[in-house]
């Protein structure tokens, strides 16, 4: 009855909506691998061509392009930003936006608004691995 009512709770507590978009590694927009994930109050929607006050949240790593690639273990940080509104053409332009400066103000926002987006956020351990803990891995963290 308790675990029951633990998952209620955490379902009904949920706030966010979340959405996975693929965006470009590099800035030409080819190999489009890179997870971001929307976060916003309503649901959404199919074919939507505009977004309003969303946040964007993904992870990625700090360090030369050559220890990602032979699969050395580094240290990686995430990234967040907050969108009044964005058109669907500029999406691909997100990561280049998205930094770290602003991560503690909107990291209280998102506090005040979805207590389990927050924690999840704070509890994924910030190393990368380029095979097996990438921005795919920790969007699927985030939407589970």
């Amino acid at each position: 009855m308790r675990l029951l009512l633990f998952f209620f709770i955490n379902i009904a507590t949920s706030i966010f909506y979340t959405k996975i978009i693929n965006t470009s590694i590099f800035k030409n927009k080819i190999f489009n691998h890179h997870h971001i994930i929307l976060l916003q109050k309503k649901p959404f929607i199919r074919n939507q061509t505009e977004y309003n006050d969303i946040y964007a949240v993904d992870f990625c790593p700090i360090s030369n392009l050559f220890d990602i690639i032979i699969g050395t273990k580094v240290k990686g940080k995430i990234r967040m930003l907050y969108i009044k509104k964005l058109n669907i053409k500029e999406i691909y332009n997100i990561p280049n936006h998205l930094n770290t400066n602003n991560n503690n103000k909107i990291l209280r926002e998102i506090k005040k608004i979805d207590i389990n987006i927050y924690n999840k956020i704070n509890n994924w351990d910030l190393f990368f691995h380029l095979y097996n803990r990438n921005c795919q891995h920790f969007s699927h963290y985030m939407m589970n």
